[in-house]
């Protein structure tokens, strides 16, 4: 399995990221440490696993998951010893402490696309972050997005990706008119829903 985290550049001045929660993406048959050449075992990206499995529509709701099913079942299968909320807690502070890093990482480039523009001109992107865990439940980053799929499959994704949309453009109207009639001061989001600003100041 890995896990699809989304993140939002809403703008780049003042630098504002935020983090939301996106899905567990499972594999269609159980990983083991062999069958190398098997994509259905090694690839979760979702459209390999449809096109190597032409059973995959059959189990298709049971491929993705959220935060809240691997957490749960982490502890039935007694992978961790504390309360789900306490391990997805630090998982979270994991996942944003890594967008964190890549995203100050690109600010100057960010900033330099801006070039001599002193007006707000609306600009803002979604990505998305892939990590996996190891056996020892370490998060190891695989990928970041500037193009993650939006695709409305069944189950978990199909309630996630209206809401999330739905709460970022509340986030950018926000963030817009603050650009446009507060002389670019921006005071604290009020409609962020279920994202989380992420801490950019800091390493």
């Amino acid at each position: 399995m890995e896990i699809r985290s989304y993140w939002l550049v809403a703008s780049v001045d003042p630098f504002i990221v935020l983090y939301r929660d996106g899905t567990v993406r499972l594999t269609t048959v159980d990983y083991k440490t062999d069958d190398w050449e098997n994509p259905l075992i090694h690839i979760t990206n979702t459209k390999q696993q449809k096109k190597a499995d032409p059973n995959y529509y059959l189990t298709e709701v049971e491929r993705k998951w959220s935060l809240q099913q691997l957490a749960d079942y982490l502890q039935l299968t007694k992978k961790i010893q504390v309360e789900p909320s306490v391990w997805l807690e630090d998982l979270r502070a994991h996942l944003k402490h890594i967008i964190g890093k890549c995203a100050r990482g690109a600010l100057p480039q960010m900033r330099a696309l801006k070039g001599d523009y002193q007006i707000w001109d609306g600009r803002f992107e979604l990505f998305g972050m892939d990590v996996i865990l190891d056996d020892h439940l370490n998060i190891w980053l695989t990928e970041i997005q500037d193009g993650p799929s939006l695709s409305l499959d069944p189950g978990t994704k199909r309630h996630l990706i209206p809401e999330m949309l739905s709460e970022l453009v509340d986030i950018m109207l926000e963030v817009d008119h603050a650009h446009r009639f507060n002389n670019h001061k921006i005071p604290p989001l009020q409609s962020i829903g279920k994202w989380e600003i992420i801490d950019t100041e800091n390493p």
